[in-house]
């Protein structure tokens, strides 16, 4: 089960108590780490209550618990040895549990000095106890947005009741001044979010003294013996902070180590900022290089140091120094092999080309540019023979070429 509060013993540095979720408070032996009194809180049903908070009187005589209950249950502590003695064993008690009790090094005990019933609403959380110091006035503080200030020596009714004070929070605390003058608590939020502070009472009077607002909830409070010093925790689900309250000439040490010190006067402009000065060899233009990985990788950049041969691809165009360059049909082997070796896939005679475009032949312009310059045909005599055996091929009147027959 999960613990729901804790204090220290006041006065032996050896002792803790707690209280957890399974409704037992526990004395703990801290050098040893064991447990040495277990407190099983007395309820008015057959059933499991938490307890929610303890805490030890200043003498460290008395120890108290609330409950989730409500109730609110005050036993006598005992100390030194006496809190590790089982005391003698009942005669009705099975071997097997006898022999148990023998090896165990720890006593329970479910039977309270005290207890107040009904000390605040049923099902509402206890979330602190404070005793004043001279062991008779104890002060509760609930999730029923009341603080209850209680005589031990009359434990039926509260002595007063402060009301309207929000507590949203189970770590909501209380508090006794060092000089016993003053009660404080927290106080949260509403839930239009205002109403925050720490609300402070006197204690021999019982009235309201006095309010400090927050702009949030206090979730914590404490207020420290030597230091005279208020420590608040404040916040909500997204936000938080602690803050301190001190009195400059009441108050020592503490938050005056950090007050005392002289606010450092804003430069807008920078006109006192701290010169920064750099080393030459701080630089990274001036640091050597110790790493051999990147030498190598810039040695195999460099085809003088690898005698690499020059593959000729920093050359575009015409080729220079005894190298080919490069074109977009890549170098004259490469297109030859891709050609082979033909010029031109379609070959046509510019002459006939240009026919195309004369509107009739006997009245063509480009007639009569080549009627001067067009050579006089001159064929071939053939021979008798020669013309039986083959029949005769056609011959281009332009070029003077076979023709291939379809």
């Amino acid at each position: 089960a999960g613990l729901t509060g804790g204090q220290w013993h006041p006065t032996d540095r050896e002792q803790a108590a707690t209280c957890s979720e399974d409704g037992t408070v526990r004395i703990w032996d801290v050098n040893n780490m064991v447990q040495k009194l277990v407190l099983k809180p007395q309820l008015g049903k057959a059933s499991r209550v938490a307890a929610s908070t303890c805490a030890f009187s200043p003498s460290g005589a008395l120890l108290a618990a609330g409950m989730v209950d409500g109730t609110i249950q005050v036993w006598s502590a005992p100390s030194g040895a006496k809190a590790g003695q089982t005391g003698k064993p009942a005669a009705n008690l099975p071997a097997w549990k006898l022999k148990v009790m023998e090896k165990q090094r720890w006593a329970w005990t479910a039977r309270p000095g005290q207890q107040a019933r009904g000390a605040h609403e049923a099902e509402t959380e206890i979330t602190s106890l404070c005793f004043a110091r001279d062991g008779k006035t104890l002060v509760s503080r609930a999730a029923d947005e009341t603080l209850k200030v209680w005589d031990l020596r009359s434990f039926k009714k509260p002595v007063k009741v402060f009301e309207d004070l929000p507590c949203n929070y189970a770590t909501t605390g209380c508090a006794i001044s060092p000089d016993q003058q003053l009660i404080l608590t927290g106080v949260s939020c509403d839930r239009a979010g205002e109403g925050g502070g720490i609300a402070f009472y006197d204690l021999s009077s019982l009235e309201f003294v006095r309010r400090i607002p927050f702009q949030r909830s206090v979730t914590a409070v404490a207020w420290h013996e030597r230091l005279n010093q208020i420590f608040a925790g404040t916040g909500d689900k997204s936000f938080g902070e602690a803050r301190i309250l001190y009195d400059p000439e009441v108050s020592t040490r503490g938050a005056l180590v950090c007050a005392g010190r002289a606010v450092r006067s804003a430069d807008p402009l920078g006109l006192n900022a701290k010169q920064q000065i750099y080393a030459p060899n701080a630089l990274p233009m001036y640091q050597e290089t110790w790493s051999k990985k990147r030498s190598r990788e810039k040695d195999l950049k460099d085809p003088v140091k690898t005698k690499r041969p020059d593959s000729g691809e920093h050359l575009v165009g015409r080729g220079r120094g005894g190298k080919l360059g490069l074109s977009q049909q890549g170098i004259l082997t490469q297109h030859l092999l891709k050609t082979q070796g033909v010029l031109h896939r379609e070959w046509e005679d510019p002459r006939q080309a240009l026919l195309k475009y004369a509107e009739g032949e006997e009245d063509s312009v480009y007639r009569e540019a080549y009627a001067d310059t067009q050579p006089k045909p001159i064929f071939a005599e053939v021979d008798e023979e020669e013309e039986e055996g083959q029949k005769a091929r056609k011959v281009d009147p332009g070029t003077g070429m076979y023709l291939d027959e379809e």
